[in-house]
């Protein structure tokens, strides 16, 4: 169940609550819950903008985890799926810098207490913290078709070179019609598990 309220032009406030049942009258039922409070801040004619989740879960386990839509940087999104019990908060900043310049930052991090380690293999953390930094710069310009197949080739050879597993991931974004000449021109630097 979402509740979404509006304080004002530019203030809103949502929260939500989720509950699923696993298997209930199986051999291994496992119930879980969910509950987030957003506050999105946004206002008029402004070139900054915020949002801000706290959010608990807990569950019995794998089975009965929850997804949950997350705000992110610009032409991105997160749906992570939360298991076993812990606390989960994020931050979203965003900036016009002018009409061609944008700068969005995001750090999330969520908690579990009582644990020693999050995560398996290659994923593993010691500790009991997963926390998770974006920060992504956007530049809107005019250029040619060959110019858009000079950085779509560009885009193709730093998707190769980051599967060598960098803990930093550099990925350009274009949107809009290359026949037009409008682009917009996005990296965007990840930083996650540490």
């Amino acid at each position: 169940t979402q509740v979404s309220s509006r304080l004002s032009r530019s203030t809103t406030i949502r929260t939500r609550v989720e509950m699923i049942w696993y298997d209930k009258k199986g051999l291994n039922p496992e119930t879980g819950f969910l509950f987030f409070a957003d506050w999105l801040y946004k206002p008029l004619l402004r070139p900054y903008g915020a949002a801000v989740r706290l959010q608990f879960f807990e569950t019995d386990g794998y089975n009965a985890r929850i997804y949950a839509y997350e705000n992110d940087v610009a032409f991105s999104y997160s749906i992570p799926g939360f298991y076993d019990k812990g606390f989960r908060y994020y931050l979203n900043l965003s900036y016009d810098l002018g009409k061609k310049i944008g700068v969005w930052i995001r750090w999330a991090q969520t908690v579990y207490p009582g644990k020693m380690s999050v995560g398996t293999g290659q994923d593993a953390i010691f500790g009991n913290k997963k926390s998770e930094l974006r920060l992504q710069f956007q530049y809107i310009f005019f250029f040619f078709f060959t110019v858009w197949k000079f950085f779509g080739a560009i885009k193709y050879l730093l998707k190769k070179v980051l599967h060598c597993g960098s803990i930093f991931k550099g990925i350009p974004v274009f949107t809009g019609n290359p026949y037009l000449g409008k682009r917009r021109f996005s990296l965007i630097f990840n930083a996650l598990n540490f």
